[in-house]
């Protein structure tokens, strides 16, 4: 309802281009009528609300900066999906496949912009707040544009290993760290400003966002390879065809036997990959358990930030919430 209300307020410059956001979202149609579309699961803002009452603040002090997390992520889909050729998200065409990649990356900006202006609204908030707390707009804007940055290297690290055949998993996990981790990161650390002042407590839901990051990317990883069309809205094998580098395909080529593993450089060499190869692929990664592989260091990720909430003494239903989005996170299905 807030996010809508927020790019709603922008609609009355009647451009084309603020339908293509409500599209974006799953609010209206190509024809700019009003849909129920699939839309994104807000894990970002959800994490960031979640952490903010946890410990003790208010929902509504935290809303603006969970908004803007949620538009700088979609402001990141929206260039992705135009980087990676990525016709279809949620079962729909993607904005550049419908309005073309000029005009989708422009909208892509808008976004980033209408983010940050979310968060001039929170620093409206925190200043008629009783404390006249500026030093907290100022940290979470820091934090914000922080995590903004690490999030696009991430992205340039990820397409240049497209290219890359000796990609170590070190590199990987960092790559994931700042490409998804850093506004997962982010959104619990953001939440956490938000509600609290002890430094030990911020640290604590910092750490247990750095840990939810690479279980969540991990499992996003799983689900690119071995996730049905029904479930993901992409065909099994995308990224295999894609050629991306993640955790299952590092394992795999770091487990195969010298044959396969020569049988696996030579496919990831070619410039485009055919059905027959994705199969052979398919087949070496069944031979190197590369999905129990992948799919047990997501749920090591997994316990660890939730260890880490543990470790901040929350009450009993709190800790429920937290290991539910967690789980939800690095464990689902889709």
């Amino acid at each position: 309802m807030e996010m809508r209300k927020t790019i709603d307020s922008y609609s009355s410059a009647n451009l084309d281009i603020y339908g293509m956001l409500k599209y974006c979202f799953g609010w209206e149609d190509q024809q700019g009528k009003e849909i129920s579309g699939e839309t994104g699961k807000g894990l970002r803002p959800a994490l960031c609300l979640f952490a903010a009452e946890a410990l003790g603040g208010s929902y509504y002090k935290a809303i603006y900066a969970a908004i803007s997390l949620e538009l700088i992520h979609n402001f990141s889909l929206i260039h992705d999906e135009i980087q990676d050729f990525d016709e279809f998200r949620h079962h729909r065409p993607t904005l550049w496949a419908v309005w073309g990649p000029e005009k989708a990356l422009v909208a892509g900006d808008v976004l980033k912009v209408i983010a940050d202006k979310s968060i001039e609204d929170f620093g409206k908030y925190t200043v008629r707040d009783e404390n006249n707390n500026f030093e907290l707009h100022r940290e979470c804007t820091k934090l914000l544009t922080e995590a903004c940055l690490q999030m696009i290297e991430g992205q340039y690290l990820d397409i240049t290993f497209e290219k890359e055949i000796n990609v170590g998993i070190d590199q990987y996990l960092d790559m994931i760290s700042k490409k998804t981790g850093a506004l997962i990161r982010c959104s619990l650390n953001l939440g956490a400003l938000i509600g609290t002042k002890d430094p030990n407590l911020i640290r604590i839901f910092k750490n247990a966002g750095t840990a939810l990051g690479f279980g969540f990317q991990i499992k996003d990883d799983i689900l690119g390879i071995w996730g049905t069309e029904d479930s993901t809205g992409k065909p099994v094998g995308s990224d295999i065809k894609r050629k991306k580098k993640s955790i299952p395909i590092l394992h795999s080529i770091n487990s195969a036997s010298y044959k396969s593993k020569r049988i696996l450089i030579n496919i990831f060499q070619k410039e485009e990959l055919l059905d027959n190869d994705i199969i052979t692929v398919l087949s070496i990664m069944d031979d190197t358990k590369s999905l129990d592989y992948s799919e047990t260091l997501a749920r090591e990720y997994c316990d660890k930030s939730i260890d880490h909430i543990y470790s901040a003494n929350l009450t009993d239903e709190s800790m429920e919430d937290f290991i539910e989005l967690a789980e939800f996170l690095a464990l689902r299905e889709f």
